[in-house]
């Protein structure tokens, strides 16, 4: 093709155009179905050639996107956090979904990154610092593989100290003389949750001494305090709600008469 006809061409479609404003409009009602097909198609396209494009400049996308986070990291964060906050049923279905589709190479990644010399340091760290809360993490899992319900949080066990004042129900001593520890009062073994209600705190030769017994230990002075964490992710939902603790209640004296059943 010449210049003068793609000259031609283009003022004979500047005309054609100039007479039929509206037909694009008019065509896309009429043929609704067409138009879907086609934005489709055009999608699938994009992303094909998207995808080839990361493959070959692999590198300098990622240092480019490292650069932008470092110059704004706090700003990026609270964007990444609200928008979690918001979509978080449909974010945590997507990270399920990757998973199960990439799950021998996030494990082999896994092992190479907590194989560093820096990341072991950190980790050391930060256990140090955090035992309680690490404690409770590693006991959640455990219980989580014996398929065990409920679970409890840091503040939501720090309250239950509170009201105890830091005391052990069984013999009377006073923390800083002793450590106190999570005891179930109704066993793991029997059936029993591991919600907080289930929970009391005792010291390690108590605990021990109590063993498989379901024994409940009151405290006279005890402080009253609201032991639900108002602002735990947890697994169920709206863990602090009435109707819920009101639930949670009947499912607590619904196991006792079921043991002394058994009895």
């Amino acid at each position: 093709m010449t210049e003068k006809q793609r000259i031609i061409n283009l003022l004979a479609q500047k005309k054609w155009r100039a007479k039929n404003k509206n037909y694009q409009k008019l065509w896309r009602k009429k043929n609704p179905e067409k138009i879907k097909i086609y934005s489709i198609r055009g999608q699938r396209k994009k992303n094909k050639q998207a995808k080839l494009y990361y493959k070959l400049n692999k590198i300098k996308i990622n240092k480019k996107h490292r650069e932008y986070y470092l110059l704004d990291k706090e700003k990026i964060s609270k964007k990444h956090q609200q928008y979690y906050k918001k979509n978080k049923i449909k974010e945590k279905l997507r990270h399920k979904k990757y998973y199960l589709k990439n799950k021998i190479k996030i494990k082999k990644w896994q092992k190479r990154y907590y194989q560093k010399i820096e990341v072991k340091k950190r980790i050391k760290i930060y256990r140090d610092k955090n035992r309680e809360s690490v404690r409770i993490h590693q006991q959640r899992h455990k219980l989580k593989r014996k398929n065990i319900i409920g679970k409890f949080t840091l503040i939501e066990w720090k309250n239950l100290k509170k009201q105890y004042n830091y005391i052990c129900p069984c013999c009377k001593t006073k923390a800083p003389i002793i450590k106190l520890t999570i005891d179930h009062i109704v066993p793991v073994s029997k059936k029993g949750t591991n919600y907080i209600y289930n929970i009391h705190p005792l010291c390690l030769s108590c605990n021990v001494k109590k063993g498989i017994k379901i024994i409940k230990y009151k405290y006279k002075n005890m402080f009253k305090i609201d032991l639900f964490d108002a602002d735990a992710n947890l697994a169920t939902p709206a863990l602090n709600t009435r109707a819920l603790r009101a639930q949670i209640k009947l499912d607590e004296a619904d196991l006792w008469v079921f043991y002394q059943e058994i009895k």
